[in-house]
């Protein structure tokens, strides 16, 4: 039933005929064990795993509540008391048979009194519950006119929340049973890589002056846009730099800080601290006060939560207000034609074509103006960006004996083009440096002249369209 990666890594507890019945089982790659501190109940069993890598720990208990009202209320006092036997890192799972809010049933049913202490015990607890995505309720009476309930649920203490952030809860079909399993998966979460503004760099040093060596860099450009572009990349990229040089440098000075501060306070045991002493540990102390300042400002950001004033809550609730808004907006799956779709490019592939969709593509012109109709003459221009031939430049360069041409260039009188042979000519300017009129502007004319002999052509045919 559960696979060779199972074993006989499990613990249990029996069911009462048709009633009852938990199952907690590990894969090798963790150790589950029986909580022996745990009060009996016969609602559910405590298990202690540790994971063999790196030998950390936390407890789980699996549920399976009664459905009399008069044991609904022995079995909530029996989980109040497992909180003084189990880890602070504690997961609680299974069927409670209850629910705490009306919504939760799909029809008007409902025991006040009972929902009310179940929310009770939740909050007396200070567990957090996993959302459900994908479905409202978990059991079904699979009658007509049936009844639907959210009656399986997982908990977590908010340690555990804290130890694995990117978990998500997610249904899955009701099988063979009456009950929808429920998965806790990790979510497939992509860090974003490109420019985010830290509120907390405005506090800290060489934050200003990074910004102004990058803000002041000459840009090679008259148009305005591109310019505040080209400024704004650029000081994207200089604070990314000076945040990652910022971080090394912080986690560096937190080590080496509290290893020194961990000695002062094993000698103290042993002797008086000099006043030396004393004024460091004080000196470093504030510098690690200082440096989670700016770490609770990080989380604050990051969990978004503006109507708490800085400095009026810890690290440690926006670490969880932030897990928590990280669960929500994290889509597990989207389906297609083929089926469902797990994978970060998968589901990117799928909203990318969804958008195209309602987008549509870009269509060709179909009305084109009939020239023939309206009268105008038309003529073919093409040979103007043609390359240059020796004879046309030969030609064009014979051409303006009869004007006594002269022209500047590089700060120099030429002599009009009748006092050179083309030959002559022809041996410091080649076929490259005669552009084509319509690319003449784009490097500057080395000797504009040259092209009005098509210029002349393009005149003609401008005089004939007036």
């Amino acid at each position: 039933m559960l696979g060779p990666r199972f074993g006989d890594n499990f613990i249990y507890l029996l069911a009462v005929g048709t009633k009852g019945g938990v199952l907690l089982a590990c894969s090798e790659d963790f150790q589950i064990t029986e909580e022996p501190l745990a009060p009996g109940t016969s609602y559910s069993i405590t298990g202690h795993i540790v994971n063999r890598t790196d030998h950390s720990s936390w407890s789980i208990t699996g549920v399976y509540g009664p459905q009399e009202d008069d044991l609904k209320v022995n079995f909530l006092q029996e989980l109040r008391q497992l909180r003084n036997v189990v880890q602070d890192k504690w997961m609680v799972l299974g069927d409670f048979n209850l629910i705490c809010r009306a919504d939760e049933k799909s029809n008007q049913r409902l025991n006040l009194r009972m929902m009310g202490r179940f929310r009770a015990w939740i909050q007396d607890m200070e567990l957090i519950e996993y959302p459900l995505f994908g479905r409202r309720f978990t059991w079904s009476s699979e009658r007509q006119n049936c009844t639907h309930t959210r009656i399986d649920r997982v908990f977590v203490s908010k340690e555990w929340d804290l130890e694995f952030p990117q978990f998500q809860l997610a249904p899955a079909s009701t099988n063979v049973s009456d009950h929808c399993p429920i998965v806790l998966r990790k979510m497939d979460v992509k860090h974003y890589k490109g420019f985010r503004f830290e509120a907390h760099w405005l506090r800290q040093e060489g934050f200003l002056d990074s910004v102004k060596k990058a803000w002041e860099k000459q840009v090679m450009s008259r148009d305005p846009v591109r310019v505040l572009h080209t400024k704004l990349s650029r000081c994207s990229m200089a604070l990314k730099q000076w945040h990652r040089s910022k971080v090394k440098w912080t986690k560096f000075v937190s080590a080496v800080a509290d290893d020194v501060i961990f000695n002062f306070d094993v000698a103290q045991e042993e002797r008086q601290l000099t006043s030396e002493e004393c004024k460091l540990r004080v000196f470093l102390k504030s510098k690690l006060l200082g440096i989670t300042a700016v770490d609770r400002c990080r989380w604050r950001q990051r969990s978004r939560v503006t109507w708490i004033r800085q400095g009026d809550a810890n690290t440690r609730f926006f670490h969880l207000r932030a897990n928590r808004r990280r669960r929500k907006n994290h889509i597990p799956s989207l389906e297609d034609p083929n089926g469902e779709v797990n994978t970060h490019d998968g589901k990117a592939k799928i909203l990318l074509d969804h958008f195209k969709e309602l987008m549509g593509t870009a269509s060709s012109a179909s009305v084109e103006l009939n020239w023939d109709q309206i009268g105008v003459l038309t003529f073919d221009l093409h040979y103007l960006d043609e390359p240059f031939s020796m004879n046309e430049l030969k030609q064009a360069i014979d051409g303006y004996d009869a004007y006594g041409f002269w022209t500047e260039m590089a700060g120099y009188h030429l002599h009009p083009f009748g006092h050179f042979k083309f030959k002559d000519y022809a041996q410091w300017m080649s076929r490259e440096d005669f552009l084509p009129s319509s690319r003449a502007a784009a490097r500057g004319p080395s000797v504009p002249h040259v092209i009005y002999s098509r210029n002349g052509a393009l005149a003609k045919v401008v005089s004939a369209g007036n």
